[in-house]
């Protein structure tokens, strides 16, 4: 059984994605919000502890790339 971690925030899906969590699929059946479903883990949690403390540091083009996979997501689930 997967243990699953689900968010409707852009940016922290886009940290989650840049520090290569598994993404497990995007709910978009809301047309006004977007839930992204991350398998849980211990690192996933440290991570988000580490972003909400204001401890996580990374590379701006990291981040634009992970921003710019978590909008494929979204457009790719409104497809389906």
């Amino acid at each position: 059984m997967t243990i699953e971690y689900e968010t409707s925030d852009f940016l922290t899906a886009s940290v989650l994605l840049m520090q290569k969590h598994p993404i497990l699929s995007t709910d978009t059946s809301n047309p006004r919000r977007v839930v992204f479903v991350f398998e849980d883990s211990p690192r996933l949690q440290q991570n988000l502890t580490q972003l909400k403390r204001g401890e996580l540091r990374c590379d701006p083009s990291d981040f634009w790339a992970a921003e710019r996979r978590a909008k494929q997501l979204i457009y790719e689930g409104e497809r389906l």
